[in-house]
């Protein structure tokens, strides 16, 4: 006769795996947990099922090719599903804003797939509604910890759809909410010893603060904005410098250049992007690594710019193309996996 399977033995090896970005072996541990744990407690098998699902989104977003990337994203929304039906059958009042995360996260999932801006623009406004909906409940309900956990995982979502949102009004509301909901995460997670996800709640706040102040303030509130920014920034780094940098390369859509509160230092700005190259290497990250990229190449460019000797502004010119080749082809193989993967749908 078999011994019974540890659960928690088995749901620290998934959290270990999670954090070496072996996205795949920790859904392996968390369909083991699945098989062994208690088949009537619904609210643990729904939260179980939703961690088993947000691993293979991942891992769909390291996929290497189109038919990867379509089967691991038709399973997250498979098991993002079944987490919502263990969900409905619990009577815990938590339920109901872990509902809405899991139809937030599908919404996100939707957004990679879909073709168009429209298409685009649709699933990822009715992720940060969703979200929304969750981060509203988890409040009502006093759980702090998936109030912040929650923001950390949807809140990008936010610096994803704003470029796709021409409209002044409803790109200041989203992201006013994205600020408070922010501050509400940090206050929530600084009682927790769980410092990794309040360095990530820091390093968002500070990316919806930097354009809500750059777009929306004037004077001195513009100028306290950008400090508040920076201050979030300085402490998200005193906590992990390396998680605020992956987090601030795994949620920007748009990586023309890094906020002007993190380029006050020099080389300091290339520092980041050179690790965050590394990590995204680790990570396997397409988005990261592309982003990284392009930021080395616009830094690179204007040092050449700057530079008088016509043989190293010459050999710097070259270094910035070879970036954007490589920039380039990092997030050609990201797009083409989102257009390959809806055509085949």
């Amino acid at each position: 006769m078999s011994e019974p399977l540890n659960v928690e033995e088995i749901l620290g090896k998934a959290i270990e795996e999670e954090k070496q970005y072996e996205w795949l072996k920790a859904a392996d541990y968390y369909q083991k947990i699945l098989t062994a744990g208690d088949e009537s407690d619904f609210l643990r098998k729904g939260e179980v099922r939703e961690s088993l699902a947000h691993a293979i989104y991942k891992a769909a977003l390291q996929a290497d090719t189109s038919r990867e990337f379509k089967e691991r994203m038709t399973q997250t929304v498979a098991h993002y599903e079944e987490a919502k039906q263990n969900y409905d059958k619990s009577s815990d009042p938590g339920r109901v804003p872990r509902i809405s995360r899991c139809e937030a996260m599908t919404a996100l999932a939707a957004y990679w797939l879909a073709m168009g801006a429209s298409e685009k623009k649709k699933s990822i406004d009715e992720c940060w509604r969703l979200a929304n909906e969750a981060l509203r409940a988890f409040k009502e309900t006093g759980d702090a910890w998936e109030y912040g956990k929650t923001y950390d995982q949807l809140s990008k979502s936010v610096s994803f759809g704003i470029d796709l949102d021409w409209n002044c009004q409803t790109r200041k509301k989203t992201l006013e909410e994205a600020v408070e909901h922010g501050e509400q995460a940090i206050r929530f997670l600084s009682s927790f010893e769980d410092s990794e996800e309040l360095a990530r709640a820091y390093v968002l706040v500070a990316i919806h603060q930097e354009p809500f102040s750059d777009n929306f303030l004037d004077g001195e509130q513009k100028k306290s904005g950008y400090q508040k920014a920076a201050e979030y920034w300085r402490k998200a780094c005193q906590i992990s410098d390396s998680t605020a940098v992956i987090e601030y390369f795994s949620s920007v859509s748009t990586l023309s250049g890094l906020s002007g509160w993190q380029t006050n230092e020099g080389d300091f700005t290339e520092g980041i992007c050179e690790k965050a190259l590394k990590l995204g290497k680790k990570a396997k990250d397409r988005f990261i690594i592309g982003g990284a990229l392009d930021r080395l190449v616009y830094i690179t460019y204007w040092k050449a710019y700057a530079t008088d000797d016509p043989d190293e502004r010459m050999a710097l010119y070259r270094k910035a193309l070879q970036y954007a080749e490589e920039a380039k082809s990092q997030f050609s193989i990201s797009l083409s996996l989102a257009q390959e993967g809806a055509h085949s749908g």
